[in-house]
């Protein structure tokens, strides 16, 4: 794949390929996105209190425990209703646990044994389309170097930028990032992907890559 294919691809699978060096915070992060999408929440709406406990645990914030009772929990719940497509969603929820296969899981659903099978196999397009543009926000652009982050755009205005992002992150108050943007040109930053990024429309999750530079994490 070539930087500009990567740009364009709306096939996720392929992308993840490219993937190699991604943390596995971002591979958590990434399948708890995906997991969390709108047709999951229709027919397991509990599972985002787990998707939340799998988002703390990558960031070291819940530990194993936690996590392991979480999943016992929503496992014994999708088990419990049979009207519930059991395999699916038992498959994707262990895929939580395992990180980057839950993305995988979510991609070949067969999207008939949802219940919806006309609506849902319709949008199946879409819905590769969503995670294709998921992982750039998340991996940025695989073929450059991350962008350098000048430590003076962290100190400026008595931190204002580490804050800012900290709480876009732990809010996920995503619509606030082009405010980051013109916080950051205020701070003498002139990087065009890292502002562009920010005032992008579209779908931001936790693990963007430039939450994730900013704040220092991987």
């Amino acid at each position: 794949m070539t930087e500009a294919e990567w740009l364009k691809c709306k096939m996720p699978r392929k992308m993840l390929e490219q993937t190699s060096g991604m943390s596995d915070r971002k591979r958590r992060l990434f399948a708890c996105a995906c997991v969390c999408h709108w047709w999951v929440l229709r027919f397991v709406p509990n599972i985002r209190i787990a998707v939340e406990v799998a988002e703390r645990f990558a960031d070291g914030q819940a530990d194993a425990a936690e996590l392991a009772a979480v999943r016992s929990a929503e496992l014994a719940e999708v088990r419990s209703t049979p009207s519930r497509p059991h395999s699916t969603f038992e498959g994707a929820f262990e895929d939580i646990e395992l990180g980057i296969r839950a993305a995988y899981e979510l991609l070949s659903v067969p999207m008939q044994d949802l219940g919806e099978g006309a609506i849902l196999g319709a949008g199946g397009r879409w819905e590769r389309e969503w995670q294709a543009t998921l992982l750039r926000d998340v991996v940025g652009n695989p073929f450059r170097m991350s962008p350098p982050i000048d430590p003076s755009w962290l100190g400026w205005n008595n931190g204002v930028i580490p804050r800012l992002a900290q709480a876009i992150y732990d809010e996920r108050a995503f619509d606030r990032l082009p405010i980051l943007a013109d916080a950051l040109e205020d701070a003498g930053c002139e990087n065009a992907d890292i502002l562009a990024h920010c005032r992008q429309p579209g779908e931001h999750v936790r693990g963007c890559w430039v939450l994730d530079l900013l704040l220092g994490k991987q």
